[in-house]
């Protein structure tokens, strides 16, 4: 966890230098690298779902926000959202099952903390 000083704020950043990678300026730096702790991991990520938008592998730093939510989701529940079934990651990046809203409402997370998790 790193801590930054911003104005008058202080910004706490995520990080993991285990799988970072050196580039340069002048280097095209995609996205590729299937590597990570799985519970946090986006479905892109672990290949579990693929963006339907996407002809290539590669994918955004959007990746990071899904494990900033998962982050979060430990830390009001006491658990990772999807760490005990890849099904319950596919039927949710499917839109067929709201697991995350349906946990976090049962252990009384208020509707704006829901929308911020998801």
């Amino acid at each position: 966890m790193f801590v930054k000083e911003h104005e008058s704020d202080l910004w706490i950043k995520i990080g993991d230098f285990g799988i970072s990678k050196r580039a340069r300026a002048t280097d095209n730096t995609a996205f590729v690298t299937q590597i990570g702790t799985w519970a946090y991991m986006a479905p892109e990520i672990s290949g579990l779902y693929e963006n339907a938008d996407s002809e290539s592998s590669e994918y955004t730093n959007k990746v990071d926000l899904w494990s900033l939510g998962c982050v979060i989701h430990e830390i009001l529940i006491g658990d990772a959202p999807f760490h005990k079934s890849a099904g319950q990651l596919v039927q949710y990046c499917a839109g067929r099952e709201d697991l995350l809203t349906k946990t976090l409402f049962a252990q009384h997370i208020s509707t704006e903390g829901c929308e911020f998790v998801t």
